[in-house]
C-alpha cells in the first residue's frame, strides 16, 4: 500500500500505532488528497487512494487515521523536542564561509546593497581552516558553501582553505553564491581544488535589462550564458533562482526558463522577493502565477519535484547545530543574510552565547489557524527571522499546490 517512504530522517517518523477496540477513529487533519493518491504530512508517506480504503489497519498504523480526541498539536510539539534534545552531532562538517562583504553587482534589493570593501585576510582564513579542522569529522566530507558580497572578489581565502583541507586529506566539496559575472576567472585548476560541485545563480530579469538591475558592466546575461554553458561542462550544477516580479509579469519570467533549460546540469526554481520591515506584501494572484511558473519549470524539465523533501528536521542554518556561518571577521553568525549584532562566537573559542542561539531556535507560537492547516507539521518557522511572515496572502496556497501537483505527477508509478 505504501508508495513512498522516507525514513532517512529520523524527524519524519512516529511510532507505528496499534489499533484499540471501542476507540473512534478519523483521518488526521494533515492529509492533502490529489488523485488515486493521499500526501500524510505527519509521516511524509504517501498511499494510493484506492488501496487505502480498504486497509483500515494499515492506515491507523501509519498515522492517516487517529482517535478522534487525539491532541495532534501537543503530540508533535512533545515528539519534535525529544527528537532535537537528540540531534546533537559530535562534528560540524558544514559550513558558509563568506570570503568578503564586497560585490561587484549593486541589486537594489540585495542585503548587502550600498555594503562594504571587507575582505576576510590571510589571519582568518588560517584560524578559519583551524576551526575546520577541528571541529569537522575528517572521515566524512566537509561542505563549504562560499558566500558574500560576492565571494570571487575575494579568493584567496578560498584557495588557502581548501589547501589546508586536502594537505590534512579531509574530503571537501563546496558551492558558491555567485551572479556569475566573475565566472570567467575561474580557472579549471581552481574548480577542481575548491571541488566546486554548484554554483547559486538568481536572475531577475533577462536580456539587457539584467545587467541594469543588476549594476553589471554591459553584455552582463550573455556572458552568464557563457558561464551557465561552461558549468555544464564542467559537471558542475547551476541552481538559478528566478525572482517573479509582479511589476514585470509572468511571461518574462517563463522568458529566463526558455533561455536556460537547453544547458545540461541546470535547476531552476522560482521565488518571490520578501519586504523585510513590512513582512509579505504579495496577494494570491502572485502566488497562483508562482505556482504557474513553479508548473512551467517543470514541464520545461528544470525543476522536479518530491513531495517527501518537505519535511525537514529545521526550517534553516539558524537552527542546524550541524553548520557553523563564518563571517569575514572570524566571527560565526546564525543566519547569513539576518546577522548585524547577532554574533555569538568567533571562530578562535568553543565558548558561545547560548541565549543568542537558543532564541535563533524558538518557533513562532502557532494558533488555532494553524492548527488546522494542513502543513501545520512541516511548519517551523524561526521567530527571530524577519521574514517570517511569509504563511500569510498565498503562502499556503502555493506550499499546498507544490505537493498537490508532485502527486499528479506521480501517474499511476508503483515506485
Amino acid at each position: 500500500m505504501i508508495i513512498i517512504r522516507d525514513d532517512g530522517n529520523p524527524f519524519n517518523v512516529l511510532p507505528f500505532q496499534i489499533e484499540q477496540d471501542n476507540i473512534e477513529y478519523a483521518y488526521n487533519p494533515y492529509l492533502i488528497f490529489e488523485g488515486d493518491y493521499i500526501y500524510n504530512a505527519l509521516t511524509s508517506e504517501i498511499v494510493r487512494g484506492d488501496d487505502a480504503k480498504e486497509d483500515r489497519a494499515e492506515l491507523i498504523k501509519r498515522w492517516y487515521m487517529v482517535p478522534k480526541d487525539q491532541n495532534l498539536e501537543g503530540l508533535l510539539y512533545l515528539f519534535r523536542q525529544d527528537q532535537l534534545a537528540n540531534y546533537n552531532p559530535t562534528y560540524v562538517n558544514k559550513y558558509t564561509i563568506f570570503t568578503t562583504m564586497n560585490c561587484n553587482a549593486c541589486c537594489e534589493y540585495c542585503f548587502q546593497h550600498g555594503g562594504n570593501n571587507t575582505q576576510m585576510t590571510w589571519e582568518v582564513a588560517r584560524d578559519t581552516a583551524n576551526y575546520i579542522l577541528s571541529h569537522a569529522n575528517p572521515r566524512e566530507y566537509v561542505e563549504i558553501g562560499w558566500f558574500g558580497g560576492e565571494p570571487l572578489v575575494n579568493k584567496n581565502p578560498i584557495h588557502y582553505i581548501c589547501n589546508r583541507l586536502r594537505n590534512k586529506n579531509y574530503p571537501l566539496r563546496s558551492s558558491i553564491s555567485s551572479n556569475g559575472d566573475l565566472f570567467n576567472l575561474v580557472t579549471d585548476a581552481e574548480i577542481y581544488l575548491w571541488n566546486l560541485k554548484k554554483v547559486q545563480l538568481t536572475i531577475d530579469i533577462p536580456g539587457d535589462d539584467y545587467a541594469r538591475v543588476k549594476g553589471l558592466p554591459e553584455g552582463a546575461y550573455e556572458r552568464l550564458k557563457e558561464s551557465v554553458s561552461r558549468m555544464s561542462d564542467l559537471g558542475i550544477r547551476a541552481q538559478i533562482r528566478v525572482h517573479y516580479h509582479p511589476e514585470y509579469g509572468l511571461d518574462v519570467a517563463k522568458s529566463i526558463v526558455d533561455d536556460f533549460k537547453g544547458y545540461s546540469n541546470v535547476m531552476m526554481y522560482p521565488a518571490m522577493l520578501y519586504d523585510i520591515e513590512g513582512g509579505v506584501k504579495h496577494n494570491l494572484e502572485d502566488y497562483e502565477n508562482l505556482a504557474d511558473l513553479e508548473s512551467y519549470m517543470i514541464d520545461s524539465g528544470v525543476l522536479s519535484y518530491n513531495p517527501t523533501t518537505l519535511r525537514n528536521p529545521v526550517n534553516c542554518m539558524a537552527d542546524d547545530r550541524g553548520i557553523r556561518c563564518i563571517r569575514v571577521d572570524g566571527s560565526l553568525t546564525p543566519c547569513e543574510h539576518f546577522f548585524e549584532g547577532e554574533q555569538y562566537g568567533t571562530i578562535n573559542s568553543d565558548t558561545y552565547d547560548n541565549n543568542l542561539l537558543k532564541k535563533w531556535k524558538a518557533k513562532r507560537k502557532f494558533t488555532k489557524k494553524c492548527y488546522d492547516c494542513p502543513l501545520f507539521p512541516v511548519c517551523e518557522i524561526v521567530d527571530a527571522c524577519p521574514s517570517t511572515g511569509k504563511c500569510e496572502d498565498g503562502y499556503k496556497y502555493f506550499k499546498i499546490e507544490q505537493i498537490r501537483r508532485a502527486l499528479e505527477k506521480m501517474g499511476g508509478s508503483n515506485e
